[in-house]
């Protein structure tokens, strides 16, 4: 890192969130949301997603609700937004959010799958923000948010959960909860104050390596620290994604000053190898984003499996492949395609990392049950047996795929590849280190070889080596072989500089080991003498495992230990030891193994020898894990028995000792009888409740099956009145348009009022017969005049109503038109008054 990083840093990162709040929520969150809302403050450096469950084709006005109540700008969350502090995100359509890169990622929602939004984002939120996210439940049914909060607890975030009683729906609530997870529960209004508050109090002990110098300094000295010891050099890793990944480690070790965790680091060794362990971010699934392995599948891979001659190998580099579940991924997807296009090819898949310990539990190719929810039902059951509450990978699949050490970012790339598969990982590097690495990758590709990157990841500047097949899933194929310039590459003076140190320091360590023999050769005869002193004068010892098999021994043990006998060995220390010694030794072994604490017995005869021994046993303690690995037993020879002694007195005695350890043995025994007794005894009661609870769990999951089909069949049902409910309301403004417009250009003086003789609207006509305007209407009609005389008018209208039939009257008026009105029952299809309308017509007398 230099000075021009940092300016360049600087300006990108002042409108970046330091830390995202996820919120996830359902049925009966709008209040929840608004008194969550009011208790946020304006300066808390933090960026809040809300996700919702959102019906199919229905895009939430939740922006224009909430606005009124947040104290932050809210903004409508779209695909590859830069995540800014103090801005409230929220999802309007039903799509899957993640995060990458400090950006917003949508993706699609597979109708085959189980839509479970939230879980999905707060495990994204977790791999990306770590402990500096926070992740908030609030009102819903169901458990969706459940294994999310618990990705978010183990990163070390900070959990809140709307209390159960203040929410309208507890099940989301109650779901988390249940996992007694270390989490802040309380009403929502309380949760939006408790949580600007955590982010006010976590900004004054923040890591700023971008705007303080001592920052800066302790970590190139931590950078160097890793280097050193690893070989694994973070000093091009974004500048963001180091300040999170030390700000964790300070989070775990509650220290609040980065200098405080330096000082730690430099006393603490270990320090730096869990600080390297948590840089290399290791989060990977199977098939994760789906829709990207079915673009690959049927763009990329059958094509490439056709076009390969038979009798070649099909080459695939995995890089950064973490546990290697991505790489057997692709293993499945080229067995599948190979399936369904007939054809048979040789496929060698290399995934590769920088750490050993990433992969090498993926060698057994058992995994936990909970993973067949990423694998789609096609190759869970083509691929994988269930064995023991464990998904066994089918051994074809593991046998295509070779796992390797390798530094993406510093090792010679693989050659000769027709496809790499590199996804989420340039984006925690600086731009000039991804323009590196994606120059490798064009090294490695053979002539028209594929490329494909993650969602938040592009090939950048280097466009003109590479044609793009789907810009959308970032698949690249490339173009020529044209060699990529150093420049283009992003080599620049420094880094050319860097590898020749790297390649003189090589040079000058083989010359210091040339001319060090003579300090190792002094070191090698000072250990010789070592083992000298202690053969000759250390009593004659066992090292001896958990297990009491003889790991090494020291000393002359030959007076004490029997030759080895014919047939299959064994390294137990009761098959090599003298039987009068072995017998005392069991016993001390087993006081050992219950009490840890060290154990001797005295005046122990060894016969034909006659020799008086100490037998003394111990534990040693492993100084790292502070766990018990091994054992010691020493014996120390007391004095010689007088050889006087006759056979009848040997035999006595030797018989006398035989006793003595058959008593014991027999005590030992009836205290292993009661023991057994008691154990099954609580063995048969546990497999009672066991059986009880197994019962009620098994009607407890069809209660729930039952449950969620009746929830599925009343979401089906309100779907198709809500829609039944938007055609009427559109019908209903169809007609209430019609009338307006018959009101407006009719020629008759028409007037409606209804059972109360309200007045509820009139034509313009009608003003020519009544003295009423706009402002009359839910006014009656009896405090109205008329522009004519008519005292029985309202006696008629009470007359309509009562007899609900139609009543006409005429008015005569000799100097001009007569007037006819017609009044009638405004009737409803049950035959019940609504109103009445009346109807204003002139006439010729």
């Amino acid at each position: 890192m230099n000075n021009k990083k940092l300016q360049a840093h600087n300006d990108l990162s002042s409108k970046n969130a330091k830390y995202v709040v996820g919120i996830g929520s359902s049925a009966g969150s709008l209040s929840a949301l608004k008194d969550f809302c009011k208790g946020l403050k304006k300066d808390t450096n933090a960026a809040f997603i809300l996700l919702q469950h959102l019906s199919p084709d229905f895009k939430s006005i939740m922006d224009e609700i909430l606005e009124k109540h947040c104290p932050i700008p809210i903004k409508l969350a779209q695909d590859l937004q830069v995540i800014e502090k103090n801005t409230f995100y929220i999802l309007e359509e039903r799509k899957y959010l993640s995060l990458g890169d400090g950006k917003i990622i949508l993706s699609n929602i597979r109708p085959d799958k189980l839509h479970h939004p939230i879980n999905y984002f707060f495990k994204s939120l977790a791999e990306e923000y770590q402990n500096r996210a926070c992740g908030v439940i609030l009102s819903g049914t169901g458990n969706d948010g459940m294994d999310g909060m618990i990705a978010l607890h183990n990163v070390g975030a900070k959990l809140y959960c709307q209390s159960p009683e203040d929410a309208e729906f507890d099940g989301m609530p109650r779901a988390v909860l249940d996992t007694e997870l270390n989490i802040f529960s309380a009403p929502a209004d309380e949760l939006g104050r408790s949580i600007s508050e955590h982010l006010r109090m976590r900004g004054n002990s923040d890591v700023n390596i971008v705007k303080n110098s001592s920052d800066f300094k302790n970590a190139e000295k931590i950078f160097a620290l890793i280097r050193n010891s690893s070989n694994i050099d973070f000093s091009e890793y974004k500048i963001g994604t180091a300040e999170r990944r030390i700000q964790h480690r300070m989070g775990v070790l509650e220290i609040t000053d980065f200098s405080d965790y330096y000082d730690y680091i430099l006393r603490e060794e270990k320090e730096v190898a869990l600080l390297a362990k948590d840089m290399l971010i290791g989060v990977t699934q199977f098939f994760r984003d789906r829709e990207v392995w079915d673009q690959l599948l049927e763009h990329t891979i059958k094509p490439l499996i056709l076009e390969k001659p038979d009798g070649e190998t099909i080459r695939v580099w995995v890089p950064g492949c973490a546990s290697g579940e991505e790489a057997y991924t692709l293993s499945m997807l080229f067995e599948y395609a190979q399936e369904q296009l007939n054809v048979t090819r040789e496929v060698r898949i290399f995934g590769s990392d920088v750490g050993r310990a990433g992969y090498r539990d993926s060698l057994t190719g058992a995994y936990d049950i909970s993973v067949e929810k990423d694998i789609p039902k096609p190759f869970l059951e083509r691929y994988f047996d269930r064995i023991d509450n464990k998904l066994i990978l089918d051994e074809k699949v593991q046998a295509n795929v070779v796992f390797t050490t390798h530094n993406v970012a510093f090792d010679p790339p693989f050659s000769n590849m027709d496809l790499v598969s590199c996804r989420n990982l340039l984006i925690y590097f600086q731009p000039s280190a991804q323009k590196r690495i994606i120059s490798y990758f064009h090294f490695s590709l053979r002539s028209n070889g594929f490329l494909l990157l993650g969602f938040a990841e592009s090939i950048g500047a280097l466009s003109d080596y590479y044609h793009t097949i789907d810009s959308h899933y970032r698949i690249y194929q490339k173009n020529s072989d044209t060699r990529i310039s150093l420049t283009d590459a992003g080599f620049n003076n420094n880094t050319l500089a860097d590898q020749r140190h790297t390649m003189e320091q090589s040079a000058r360590i083989k010359n210091y080991l040339k001319t060090s023999d003579y300090s190792l050769a002094e070191k090698s005869n000072i250990s010789r003498c070592k083992d000298i002193i202690v053969n000759a004068y250390a009593p004659p010892s066992f090292v001896i495992d958990t297990l009491h098999n003889v790991v090494y021994s020291f000393g002359n043990t030959e007076p004490f230990s029997q030759k080895l006998k014919p047939g299959v060995s064994s390294l137990h220390i009761m098959s090599q030891l003298h039987q009068d010694v072995a017998s005392v030794v069991n016993t001390l072994l087993k006081k050992l193994d219950a009490t840890r604490k060290p154990v001797r017995v005295e005046n122990v005869i060894l016969l034909p020898e006659n020799l008086k021994v100490t037998v003394e046993a111990s534990c040693l303690e492993n100084n790292t894990t502070h766990q018990i690995d091994n054992y010691i037993v020493s014996v120390v020879t007391q004095t010689t028995v007088s050889a006087e002694e006759t056979a009848e007195e040997r035999d006595y005695r030797r018989n006398s000792l035989l006793n003595q350890q058959i008593s014991r043995l027999d005590a030992a025994l009836l205290d292993a009888r009661e023991i057994l007794t008691e154990r099954q005894h609580d063995i048969e009661t546990l497999a009672e409740e066991l059986q009880c609870s197994n019962e009620e769990l098994m009607a407890a999951n069809e209660e729930l099956q039952s449950s969620n089909e009746e929830l599925q069949s009343v979401n089906e049902e309100l779907f198709t009145v809500n829609s039944e409910y938007q055609e009427k309301i559109k019908e209903l403004e169809s007609a209430n348009f019609d009338l307006d417009n018959l009101l407006k250009y009719t020629e008759m003086g028409v007037i409606y009022l209804d059972t109360n003789s309200l007045i509820r609207r009139f034509t313009p006509k009608a003003r020519e017969y009544v003295k009423v305007l706009p402002l009359d209407l839910n006014r009656p009609f009896t405090d109205l005049s008329l522009t004519f005389d008519c005292d029985k008018l309202h006696d008629l209208i009470n007359q309509a109503s009562i007899e609900k039939r139609k009543i006409s009257h005429r008015i005569q008026n000799t100097a001009g038109p007569g007037i006819g009105i017609s009044i009638n029952p405004y009737l409803d299809k049950y035959d019940n008054l609504e109103g009445i309308i009346l109807i204003f017509q002139h006439h010729e007398t």
